[in-house]
C-alpha cells in the first residue's frame, strides 16, 4: 500500500522490515561511512553529512546552489562537488527543466530527487507523514518519480524525464518523451515536418560521406540530405557547447524561399518524387504540408499545377480543395486550421491516399 511505501520507501529489505524506520537510519550511516568515508569522495564529512540532510529536506525541489553552499557553510563549486557525488553513488538524481516550448518560458534549473523516499525519510529523522502536508505531497510525488524510472528501466525505453515550470509558476512534476535523436533514427523523414537537426552552418560532416546536395532544392536542401543519410544508417550526434555563431541578414535564404511558392512548392513536388506519400501517415508530416499550402496561397489546382507540375498525387489535391473553400484569415486561425488539417488528414487516411 502506498501509505507504507511512503513510510519506509521500497527497498525490499526495509519495506518488509518490523523496523523499518531503525532500518533507514542505519541505511544512512552505512552510506556515510562506507561509500563516503572509506572511498575518500570527501575530506570534510561533518560539511557533507549537513549537506546530505539539507539535501534530503529538499527533495524534488528545484536546486539553488546558492542557498545550499549558504546553509551547508561551503562554496558553491563544493556544493556542485557534492550534488555530483550523491549521483555517482547512485543516491540520487537530478531532472532537467522541460525547455521544447515556445509560448511560455521555462525555469532552467535542475530539480533533484532522491533514489528512494524511505532513504528521505531515514536521513531528516521522518518518521510519518500526514496527509494534507506540503510534505506528503512532495513525498507522494517522489514516489511517483520511482515508479516512472523503474518502468524506464525495466522495459529500457529510451525516453527523457524532465519537468516542466515557468517563471510564473505554472508546474508539471514529470514530462515524459522519447529521445529526439531516437524519434529521427526511426523514422528521419519525420524531419519533413521540422528540421529538429539545424541548418548546415551549425552542422559537421566526417569525410568519409561522398554523398552530395542535391542541386535541385535550396531550401530544403539540408533536410533531404539528412534524411537519405540517416537512411543509409549513418548516425549522427549532438555536441553540446558554442562552436558557431550565426548572424542574421537580410541575403539569408530563409529570406527569399520561406512561404515563395515559386521555391516552396517545386520543392515539397520533389520531396514527394523521392519519398511519396507515405511519410505524410505521420500526422506532423501531413501537418507541414498543409501549412505549406496554406503559407504560401495554394487554393486552386490550376495555381498548384502553375509551377511546372501537373501529376500531383491526391493527397495534395484534396488538400487544396479542402483550403480553396476557406479564406485566408480564416486558415490562419490555429484552432480552425489545426480542425481542418485533422479532418482532411482523417478524410485521406480512409479514402488510401496515404
Amino acid at each position: 500500500d502506498y501509505i507504507s511505501a511512503l513510510a519506509s520507501g521500497l527497498l525490499p529489505s526495509i519495506y518488509n522490515s518490523e523496523n523499518a524506520y531503525e532500518d533507514l537510519l542505519d541505511y544512512a550511516g552505512l552510506y556515510l561511512r562506507d561509500e563516503i568515508k572509506l572511498e575518500g569522495y570527501v575530506r570534510n564529512l561533518t560539511a557533507f553529512s549537513e549537506f546530505l540532510r539539507l539535501a534530503a529536506l529538499s527533495n524534488t525541489q528545484q536546486i539553488n546552489y546558492a542557498s545550499f553552499a549558504s546553509d551547508s557553510q561551503v562554496s558553491v563549486v563544493t556544493v556542485k562537488e557534492y550534488f555530483q557525488i550523491l549521483e555517482d553513488t547512485l543516491i540520487g538524481i537530478q531532472i532537467s527543466s522541460f525547455r521544447h516550448t515556445e509560448k511560455r518560458k521555462a525555469m532552467a534549473s535542475c530539480k533533484f530527487y532522491f533514489f528512494d523516499i524511505g532513504v528521505v525519510n531515514g536521513l531528516i529523522r521522518r518518521k510519518e507523514l500526514t496527509e494534507g502536508t506540503a510534505e506528503f505531497g512532495a513525498a507522494f510525488e517522489q514516489l511517483i518519480f520511482q515508479e516512472i524510472r523503474a518502468y524506464i528501466n525495466y522495459y529500457r525505453k529510451d525516453f527523457k524525464l524532465e519537468y516542466w515550470r515557468t517563471t510564473d509558476k505554472t508546474e508539471v512534476d514529470f514530462v515524459i518523451y522519447e529521445n529526439l535523436k531516437t524519434i529521427i533514427l526511426k523514422n528521419p523523414l519525420r524531419l519533413l515536418a521540422k528540421n529538429s537537426i539545424g541548418p548546415p552552418s551549425v552542422t559537421l560532416f566526417h569525410n568519409s560521406i561522398k554523398d552530395r546536395y542535391d542541386e535541385g532544392l535550396k531550401w530544403r536542401v539540408d533536410i533531404e540530405y539528412y534524411i537519405r543519410n540517416i537512411s543509409k544508417g549513418i548516425e549522427f550526434t549532438y555536441i553540446n557547447e558554442l562552436l558557431i555563431n550565426v548572424g542574421v541578414s537580410e541575403s539569408q535564404v530563409t529570406n527569399y524561399c520561406l512561404n515563395v511558392p515559386s521555391v516552396e512548392i517545386p520543392e515539397i513536388y520533389i520531396l514527394l518524387s523521392k519519398y511519396g506519400t507515405s511519410p505524410l501517415k505521420n500526422i506532423m508530416v501531413y501537418d507541414a504540408y498543409w501549412r505549406i499550402l496554406r503559407n504560401t496561397h495554394i487554393h486552386s489546382k490550376s495555381k498548384l499545377e502553375s509551377f511546372g507540375q501537373t501529376d500531383w498525387p491526391a493527397v495534395i489535391l484534396s488538400m487544396v480543395e479542402l483550403q480553396s473553400k476557406f479564406n485566408q484569415s480564416t486558415l490562419r486561425n490555429g484552432v480552425i486550421s489545426k480542425t481542418l488539417m485533422s479532418i482532411s488528414y482523417i478524410y485521406n487516411q480512409l479514402k488510401s491516399n496515404l
